[in-house]
């Protein structure tokens, strides 16, 4: 039997927790409105021309709880426009553009898949989005969204992560699924599509025919270059290493299965935003499975 999980919610991204909602109610209300006849949105825009209603004073912020290691639950964000979208059950495709597009965007942007502007263009960030939602919702790995992603993507309880104690700030990269999960403060802030080795052997600096296999284990981040580098394997965006020679860094070929020398590659625009969020003695987790001893039950 497979051993329970700690099940966890990806957090909203902060650019976009105080308009999120509205926005995509705005984007549904024009492309929607057949699927929204029994499905009444919970709050609606501000009519043009009409002032709006003063917010009601902020309560008391709450003391934060102990650390624990265990993650936070699900934003109400996010479970509010997977209400609006409880009858979506229509499919995209890159090169698509328009409103529902954009409130594609929104959604994945909620969940931690995407990271860009939300400007209807099915374009390759909003693909790679949708790559890393199929990787984790363990679903073919196609760049399409199909019909029943919308109900999938609002099902999904979250990634199956082990628990850190007092760990709160780390990488964990689940080699199975080949993703990247961001984790701050507890909290799931991102999850990207990676590319790891490839298992294929190649002949390595000293001459020496090696594996290309992205080494499993408990790790801290040593050093980050802040651009392009070169190695006699290839070139290495804004890299981080963790072991000797390995890497997570950005590379214009990501493809959704494993290609790499060994080294974890994530997109350029994945590159540029992890630049500002880890640093050195950051820890960082690579498993297959994590380890029995470690896992929290549900």
């Amino acid at each position: 039997m497979r051993p329970a999980f700690l099940l966890f919610l990806p957090v909203v991204l902060l650019a976009s927790a105080c308009s999120s909602l509205n926005e995509l109610q705005t984007l549904l209300g024009k492309t929607l409105s057949d699927i929204q006849a029994t499905t009444a949105p919970t709050e609606t825009a501000t009519p043009p021309g009409t002032a709006a209603t003063p917010a009601p004073p902020a309560p008391a912020a709450p003391q934060p709880p102990p650390p624990s290691g265990k993650p936070t639950i699900a934003t109400p964000t996010l479970a509010a426009q997977c209400a609006v979208l409880a009858n979506a059950n229509f499919a995209l495709k890159p090169s698509q553009k328009g409103d529902k597009v954009a409130a594609l965007q929104q959604l994945l942007s909620s969940a931690g898949f995407y990271r860009n502007e939300v400007d209807g263009v099915y374009d390759a960030q909003t693909r790679s989005a949708v790559i890393a939602v199929h990787k984790a919702l363990d679903l073919p790995r196609t760049p399409a969204w199909r019909n029943n992603d919308w109900h999938a993507l609002c099902a999904y309880s979250a990634p199956p992560l082990p628990a850190r104690q007092d760990k709160p700030d780390r990488v964990e990269i689940d080699l199975n699924r080949q993703v990247l999960y961001l984790i701050k403060r507890d909290k799931v802030t991102a999850i990207m599509p990676i590319s790891s080795g490839n298992g294929k052997p190649y002949q390595e600096e000293a001459g020496n025919w090696v594996k290309a296999v992205t080494p499993a284990g408990d790790y801290s981040i040593l050093r980050f270059y802040n651009g392009w580098r070169t190695s006699y394997l290839g070139e290495l965006y804004r890299p981080w290493y963790f072991y000797n020679g390995y890497a997570v860094h950005g590379s214009p070929n990501v493809p959704p299965e494993p290609a790499s020398h060994g080294c974890v590659r994530v997109s350029i625009w994945d590159a540029d935003y992890l630049a500002h969020q880890l640093q050195v003695g950051m820890p960082l987790y690579i498993w297959k499975q994590p380890d029995s001893s470690k896992r929290s039950s549900s």
